[in-house]
């Protein structure tokens, strides 16, 4: 009795064929999942660099408004100073 038990020919079995289209819709669903995953993030990272460059700009801001206060509070100073040698 002569027995086959190579698996590819038994009752059931997909074909080599089958097989590989079911791993390549596999593949096709894993890269448009991750495609979107992808632009997700560069959606995020946009948005990132945004808020990064409003902080800069809000930081710079401040920067000059101190550094305007603090001129204007020196100034004050000297003219208090002058003021109290005058009297």
């Amino acid at each position: 009795m002569d027995i086959d038990f190579e698996a590819e020919a038994w009752f059931g079995n997909p074909a080599p064929e089958e097989t590989l289209r079911q791993q390549l819709s596999l593949v096709e669903t894993e890269n448009d999942l991750l495609r979107g995953e992808v632009e997700r993030y560069r959606l995020n990272q946009a948005k990132l660099i945004r808020m990064l460059s409003d902080a800069s700009d809000e930081r710079d801001m401040f920067r000059r408004e101190a550094e305007s206060s603090s001129r204007k509070l020196s100034e004050m100073y000297v003219e208090r100073a002058q003021h109290a040698d005058k009297h």
